[in-house]
């Protein structure tokens, strides 16, 4: 981590640098004491991939306007004056991939030097931008803008679902609120309100849901995306999106521009004390089995 690198001028001046173009919500924590960062020069910054998800961590380039001090236990939104440069793109395709790193500005200039290293990471999420629609890396739409996403991510487009798509989503309806009904004695557990599906997750109100495993029934307003649970990573159907407005927005779910689908709303949480950036793809999708193409989290 210590050969990430640093580019531009020194920022010298945090009281106003014109009207941000974008204000990314971001939480500090910490993965220890949090007093351990009591009085050290700790700032945040976006990072850039110009080389795409999984280049290698030492290529990834902080973008200077994005840098402000930071201490355990902040939450603000992270002002983005500029957009990044081309060269902060990824390559031909359209659009950047950052994330949130924390580091330790031992020489006060407000940018990391190849000396000062990294004390946090942003892991679970990741920032996508596009300065015009376009097709995202996983072959879903991607509108312009900012947009954070679940992390880690797919990098490649899902194979395709067998069968037609049946309009009326295969009887259950995607994304909706769910709850769990406890079983009486005997009795298996029964997932309320989605019909065939079933209940992901009993917090913000429970997302109804299609298991692939289910049949070759393939609904059309739902896209393949992989969800942690109890069992591990499973493949599901999950309500297609392309705009927040798609979603239970009033109960915290976002469109997860990266997978077309409704996901728990992320923000950009550098944990202090966190050092390792891991490669941010997943393994791809190989038929309809899991592989992790299509990733992402729901409340548990």
């Amino acid at each position: 981590m210590a050969s990430l690198v640093a580019c531009g001028d020194p920022l010298v001046d945090e009281t106003y640098r014109g009207e941000p173009v974008g204000a990314l919500p971001l939480e500090v924590s910490s993965a220890g004491d949090p007093s351990n960062y009591d009085g050290l020069p700790v700032r945040v910054a976006l990072f850039w991939s110009p080389g795409g998800p999984d280049s290698a961590q030492d290529t990834w380039v902080e973008q200077p306007q994005t840098s402000r001090a930071a201490q355990p236990l902040d939450r603000f939104d992270l002002l983005v004056f500029e957009v990044p440069p081309a060269d902060l793109l990824v390559g031909a395709t359209g659009y950047g991939l950052a994330r949130a790193l924390a580091y330790r500005d031992d020489d006060g200039d407000g940018l990391r030097s190849a000396d000062e290293p990294i004390i946090g990471i942003n892991g679970r999420s990741a920032l996508i931008y596009a300065p015009e629609p376009t097709v995202g890396p996983a072959g879903n739409p991607l509108p312009a803008g900012f947009h954070v996403v679940s992390a880690p991510v797919p990098c490649a487009p899902q194979p395709l679902p067998p069968g037609p798509p049946d309009p009326q989503d295969c009887g259950v309806p995607l994304g909706q609120a769910c709850r769990m009904q406890m079983p009486g004695p005997g009795e298996p557990a029964a997932d309320v309100g989605c019909g065939p599906g079933v209940c992901l997750g009993a917090g913000q109100g429970g997302y109804c849901a299609l298991a692939v495993s289910a049949g070759p029934c393939n609904p059309a307003g739902g896209r393949i995306a992989v969800v942690e649970g109890q069992m591990g990573p499973t493949p599901y159907f999950l309500k297609a999106c392309a705009a927040d407005g798609d979603c239970r927005v009033g109960e915290g779910y976002r469109c997860d521009h990266w997978r077309g689908v409704c996901l728990a709303a992320e923000r950009l949480t550098v944990v202090l004390g966190e050092t390792e950036l891991d490669r941010l793809c997943m393994p791809a999708m190989t038929g309809m089995g899991i592989g992790g193409g299509q990733g992402g989290m729901l409340p548990p």
